[in-house]
C-alpha cells in the first residue's frame, strides 16, 4: 500500500506515503545532533526513511523506520528518543494519521573537527590588518588629493 486512506466528513482523503516520507525527512533534519552537512544529505536522509503499514482497515498501523548518523557528544538514547518524539508529532500533526512506531537505527557517529581558535584568531587579525592598511592608504590618497586641490 502506498497511501493512507482516511474517511472524512465529506468523503475520502488519501495521503500518499511519499508525503509522509517528506514530512518525516524535514522533521528528522530538525532534530538536534542528527548529522546533516548540506542539501545533498537531506536526500540521503530521505533514502534512509521507510514507511511501513501493518494490518488493514481500522487495525492498520503506520510504522516509520529511520537509519541515521548522529553527531558525537550526546547520549545516543536521548537523540533516538528526540527523533521518535519529533517525527511522531510532526507526522501526526500535519496528516492526522496516528503513527504507531518510529524505529530508529543509529548507523554512525560523526566526529566534527573542533574549530582551531588559534588559527581563527590569526585569520581575523590578518583580515583586520589588511582592512586597516586599505583605510590608511585611502586616507593618504584623500589627503594628497585635498592638498593638490588647495594648491
Amino acid at each position: 500500500m502506498d497511501e493512507k486512506r482516511i474517511s472524512g466528513e465529506y468523503g475520502e482523503i488519501n495521503i500518499a506515503d511519499n508525503v509522509i516520507l517528506d514530512i518525516a525527512t524535514v522533521a528528522l533534519s530538525k532534530v538536534e545532533d542528527v548529522y546533516v552537512d548540506d542539501r545533498k544529505n537531506i536526500k540521503k536522509l530521505k533514502r534512509n526513511i521507510s514507511i511501513q503499514h501493518e494490518g488493514e482497515g481500522d487495525e492498520e498501523k503506520l510504522i516509520i523506520n529511520i537509519k541515521t548518523n548522529v553527531k558525537y557528544g550526546r547520549s545516543l538514547l536521548d537523540i533516538a528518543k528526540d527523533i521518535q518524539k519529533i517525527l511522531k508529532e510532526e507526522v501526526q500533526n500535519l496528516t492526522g494519521i496516528e503513527v504507531n512506531e518510529v524505529n530508529v537505527k543509529i548507523e554512525d557517529i560523526i566526529f566534527e573537527e573542533p574549530k582551531n581558535i588559534e588559527n581563527l584568531d590569526k585569520e581575523i587579525q590578518e583580515n583586520l590588518d589588511e582592512m586597516v592598511e586599505k583605510v590608511e592608504n585611502e586616507t593618504e590618497n584623500i589627503t594628497k588629493d585635498s592638498e593638490a586641490d588647495e594648491k
